[in-house]
C-alpha cells in the first residue's frame, strides 16, 4: 500500500488526530497497525502520559483508519 495522509482516512481533523502513521495494512487479514508517540505534543499529555481512557480513541482512530485503508482497496 502506498502512504495515504491520515486526514484522507479519518474524520477528524487536528488536533483531534491522534494517531500518527499508519504502520502496515492487510487488506486480506482485514488488519491494519498504526503507530502513535505519547509525548508533550499529545494533546492528553498530563506531564507523565496520558490517561488510559485515551486508548479507546486511539483504538478508534486505528479502526476508522483501517476501513478508510479497505475502502481504497477495493474500489
Amino acid at each position: 500500500m502506498t502512504h495515504v495522509p491520515l486526514d484522507e482516512l479519518l474524520p477528524h481533523r487536528p488536533p483531534m488526530v491522534l494517531i500518527d502513521e499508519v504502520e502496515s495494512f492487510d487488506a486480506e487479514a482485514r488488519r491494519l497497525a498504526a503507530r502513535v508517540t505519547i509525548g508533550e505534543n499529545q494533546m492528553f499529555f498530563d506531564g507523565q502520559g496520558v490517561p488510559s481512557w485515551v486508548a479507546i480513541e486511539y483504538m478508534a482512530q486505528t479502526a476508522a483508519a483501517l476501513a478508510g485503508c479497505y475502502d481504497r482497496h477495493v474500489e
